[in-house]
């Protein structure tokens, strides 16, 4: 005989804890290999502050290490009405129970203490311009529903449209962000120059 309908539901469960739990290692491993690149990117940097061959490509390589750890923190602060970024504040707040440490600490120490009034200001305007409407939220599950009727074209034209609008919001809040910015590559210079 085949397997029950009671069975399957049950064989099902114990599959979906064990994808949650790879997700959840494979979300861990991605937070520690931001973390391991902040703080390579900013040994190899300083290591050649204030002149050195490859200064530029450390000083880009370091920055983008810092706008990544920016970003995520942007993602998990519960500012962002992003599906996905809800998805990640869940698997943070498991870290988090597991690690005795907090979200906006599990990379590098977090936001530095002096500069967290400027993120916030960043944060909000972000939030501001970056609102899920209803009309989204419709937009997706129309397209989830074309999805399972064969068509994909919907569900991508709704994703597209959230992330033009997340990358338009990011424009516009350059201001704010370039603010913090000031004060955390400050924070970096006081605490990381040789």
């Amino acid at each position: 005989m085949l397997i029950t309908p009671a069975e399957l539901f049950f064989e099902s469960i114990g599959r979906g804890v064990q994808e949650a739990g790879s997700a959840l290692t494979s979300y861990a491993a991605l937070i520690a290999q931001l973390e391991n690149r902040v703080i390579n990117t900013r040994k190899a940097f300083f290591s050649c502050w204030p002149s050195c061959k490859e200064l530029q490509s450390k000083r880009v390589l370091y920055s983008k290490a810092l706008m990544d750890k920016d970003i995520y923190f942007l993602e998990i602060s519960g500012q962002s009405q992003s599906l996905v970024h809800q998805g990640q504040r869940n698997m943070t707040t498991i870290i988090e129970g597991v690690s005795g440490n907090t979200g906006f600490t599990l990379i590098d120490s977090g936001i530095p203490k002096i500069c967290q009034g400027y993120f916030s200001t960043w944060v909000s305007k972000v939030s501001q311009l970056n609102k899920t409407t209803n009309s989204d939220m419709n937009n997706i599950f129309k397209g989830l529903s074309g999805m399972l009727k064969g068509d994909i074209n919907g569900y991508k034209e709704s994703g597209f449209e959230l992330i033009k609008r997340q990358r338009e919001a990011y424009a516009k809040s350059a201001t704010e962000y370039k603010k913090y910015q000031v004060c955390r590559d400050q924070y970096e210079f006081d605490q990381y120059e040789n």
